[in-house]
């Protein structure tokens, strides 16, 4: 992204002064003057920060501030004040084009006067949550604003406790505001604007703090949903007729995959392209451009490939060897912008793809009031193979849910336990490849693991690919949040990956595991799907192992 550091520091500094500039305003119609400097006090300060997990953008910053009287006139009173200012916006949109993020803006302040007549103290506590929605286009942009909804709470309560011991409660104060503020999303980090605001109720008070609170957590919505767009539309998005570029969240697969065929100098073969998600979802998208190599043909350069019907490309061979043979193709979509690439060639070690892909679906259930939960899992894994060099990605996305009511006597029941996780990871490493043949018995096995040095040592391990998130909360307890590193998934089924042999030059096999009644619900189902397509050709040993590490 050209030039995002820059604005992205622009907007920092700017979004961070319009969000703490409205803190401080908030705290100016509280009945608590937060001091500064050379009002009588000695402060204190401290801070943090926080990125959003993974797959989303975003970060939670966090001041406190304590004030500590040190003169005659301040003397015995204590000023504790903590800001809270986060938002979290999801990095990829749904396959529909949805995408969401929360918010939160809070500001504390705890007020203790410790006279001889007796100690005063005060809580006031403001906060705003915001929950945003967007719809992304066909063309892989944002269309409309992001609908921002916003909820403000305002509590208040103190007390006096006299030097005998008596404490006199203060009226306890309790202000709720609703508004709604339209995020217009700007191209190319630009910085948002908004659309006129609506709800919010001027007679119950705190009016002006709501929409302060609010415009402060949308204009950093605006942010993250911009710097999200541009990760997954692939960079800056204007100006329009440019070349389509690869976005981080779809992605397109090819039946064949590359180097699984070898077509004859100027014959043709037949290839068919869609467009998934990283968690394997396929999504309609429009081709914008399909681009051939080096005296190679592909028809048609334009056209759609949708859930139910892949698009069909003709691709002709060069009428010369050449280094470098295939095509290329840009595509847009709901879920992003995505470029592959097909490549097809002699070679005379193994190339082609390994995939295996886990769901686990359908176990969610309870009853209202005393239990709910809900599972969900989604484990990809593929191996590209090009030439004996092998790459092996894995993608994880595992979410779960769990609440428990406890009965009350002669009223409604209330929350003892709650555990939501997510596990949520994407990553690629060089691997190796092995592939046994054994003609004489008409059998072929094959086994995939980290790369490998020439020798046959192993190189560094896979390192992690994301992080395991889960926040359990328990009514007496409060709650606790866990945070792990996520491993690499691996290939679950071995079906496919031995068996008997058809081609000793091409090994193609498929095999689905599924089960029903599963989970909780025992609604669950489980499905598990292996395939190989592995090709080789201008082989000499055709017995025995084809292996080579990757890089």
């Amino acid at each position: 992204m050209h030039g995002s550091s820059k604005t992205l520091r622009r907007f920092a500094i700017g979004a961070f002064c319009f969000a703490w500039v409205g803190a401080i305003c908030c705290a100016a119609q509280s009945p608590i003057a937060i001091p500064g400097p050379g009002d009588g006090y000695e402060i204190s300060k401290s801070d943090s920060s926080q990125a959003a997990p993974s797959g989303y953008e975003g970060r939670t910053d966090t001041a406190v501030e304590t004030a500590v009287g040190n003169t005659a006139a301040t003397a015995g009173k204590r000023i504790v004040t903590k800001f809270t200012l986060g938002n979290q916006i999801r990095t990829c949109p749904h396959a529909d084009g949805s995408t969401e993020g929360e918010g939160v803006f809070s500001m504390s302040v705890d007020y203790t006067n410790a006279q001889e007549s007796g100690t005063t103290s005060m809580h006031i506590e403001m906060g705003t949550r915001g929950q945003y929605k967007g719809q992304v286009g066909d063309d892989a942009l944002l269309h409309g604003p992001v609908d921002g909804q916003f909820d403000y709470t305002y509590t208040q309560t103190g007390k006096f406790r006299d030097k005998s011991g008596a404490i006199t409660n203060s009226p306890p104060s309790n202000i709720e505001q609703h508004i709604a503020i339209p995020i217009v999303v700007m191209p190319n980090m630009n910085a948002p604007s908004f659309g006129a605001f609506s709800g919010g109720d001027p007679t119950v008070g705190h009016y002006s703090d709501a929409f302060s609170s609010g415009m402060a957590l949308a204009y950093w919505a605006g942010v993250y949903f911009s710097i999200a767009q541009m990760k997954w539309y692939g960079g800056e998005t204007g100006p329009g007729g440019q070349a389509v570029r690869a976005g981080q969240c779809v992605v397109v697969a090819f039946d064949p995959p590359s180097f699984t065929l070898q077509p004859p100098l100027g014959a043709t073969a037949d290839v068919k392209a869609v467009v998934k998600t990283k968690g394997g979802e396929i999504v309609n998208a429009r081709v914008i451009e399909a681009n051939a190599f080096n005296g190679s043909g592909i028809t048609p350069t334009q056209g759609a490939t949708s859930t139910s019907s892949p698009l069909k490309f003709v691709y002709t061979a060069p009428k010369q060897k050449v280094a470098r043979a295939g095509f290329s193709l840009g595509a847009l979509s709901r879920a992003g912008a995505a470029v592959g690439e097909w490549h097809t060639g002699l070679g005379t070690d193994w190339s082609g793809q390994i995939t295996y892909e886990m769901s686990f679906t359908g176990d969610d259930g309870g009853s209202p009031g005393i239990q709910e939960w809900s599972y969900s899992s989604h484990v990809s894994v593929t191996v590209t193979v090009e030439n004996g060099v092998a790459s092996y990605r894995g993608h994880v996305d595992n979410k779960g849910h769990l609440k428990s009511w406890q009965p009350v006597a002669k009223s409604s029941p209330r929350i003892d336990y709650s555990d939501d996780s997510e596990e949520i990871g994407d990553g690629e490493f060089p691997a190796s490849l092995s592939v046994q043949i054994n003609e004489e018995r008409g059998t072929y096995g094959i086994s995939v693991g980290p790369s490998t040095t020439a020798d046959g040592r192993p190189k560094a391990p896979w390192g992690p690919i994301g992080k395991s998130h889960t926040i359990s909360c328990q009514r007496v307890y409060g709650c606790k949040t866990y945070d792990r590193d996520l491993g690499m998934p691996t290939i679950g089924l071995s079906g496919p990956l031995s068996g008997n042999l058809q081609d000793p030059n091409h090994i193609q096999a498929s095999y689905t595991y599924q089960k029903t009644e599963q989970g909780r619900s025992h609604k669950g189902v489980h499905v598990e799907t292996t395939t190989v397509n592995l090709a080789r050709s201008g082989t000499t040993n055709r017995s025995g192992s084809s292996k080579k590490g990757g890089l």
